[in-house]
């Protein structure tokens, strides 16, 4: 099981933040988004550690409501493509990491144990590799949807998770072999007849091709939200 990181103390965080916005206790202190001072300082007047501390309880309040806003917006288990190399801060890399639930209780509400797990883990999407494809939830654009396989959890078939290997699109070769197998005719079809033929030497259609059928493609790195 990875060794998760934990977040510092966030009072820690939001004090050396604002206190670097203070010197001497000559700058105001306000509440971001709704301008709210339980009091206001002004240079060379001495400050009470009461008032202070009101002017902090204040400013935490309304850092927690935005924390909870951003949350709402970005649910946890929201999939981003990132075009950086580092992690951003609240966020994992989708790799198959194995996280302890009592971590990330937000994320574990989300996924579950839908790509492994066990009673006190859980498991991350593995994504790496992969290109992403939307749920075909009976739209039947998927033909192979019946037949997807196993996402981690021993779910197959149409369900969010579950994986498909590469392939290409069902389709037929016709031609007639001649001359001792050395030659092979393939006709081409238009409107219902075959008019024209093509003759190849059979050493021309050895194996061809890269080592998998895809479009071209950039790397990015798929992140999960915490």
């Amino acid at each position: 099981m990875s060794e998760q990181k934990t977040d510092g103390s966030r009072r820690g965080r939001h004090l050396a933040l604002v206190f670097g916005m203070i010197v001497l206790g000559a700058v105001s202190v306000g509440v971001a988004g709704q301008n709210k001072k339980p009091f206001t300082f002004s240079a060379n007047t001495p400050v009470l550690a009461d008032e202070v501390n009101s002017n902090f309880d204040a400013l935490f309040e309304e850092l927690d409501r935005q924390a909870a806003l951003i949350e709402t917006l970005v649910p946890s288990g929201t999939i981003f493509s990132y075009a950086g190399s580092k992690v951003p801060d609240g966020f994992y890399e989708c790799n198959g990491a194995t996280l302890l639930r009592s971590d990330d209780p937000a994320l574990f509400e989300a996924i579950g144990t839908m790509y492994g797990g066990g009673p006190s883990f859980f498991d991350l999407p593995d994504y790496r590799g992969y290109f992403l494809r939307g749920w075909d939830h009976n739209a039947h654009l998927d033909p192979g949807a019946a037949t997807r396989t196993d996402r981690g959890d021993g779910v197959i078939g149409d369900f969010v998770g579950t994986a498909q290997g590469d392939g290409f699109g069902r389709h037929a070769h016709h031609g007639v072999v001649q001359s001792g197998n050395q030659w092979f005719t393939v006709y081409r079809r238009e409107g219902g007849r075959w008019p024209s033929e093509n003759t190849f030497s059979r050493e021309n259609t050895g194996e061809a091709g890269a080592g998998e059928t895809r479009p071209q493609n950039k790397n990015v790195m798929f992140i999960i939200k915490r």
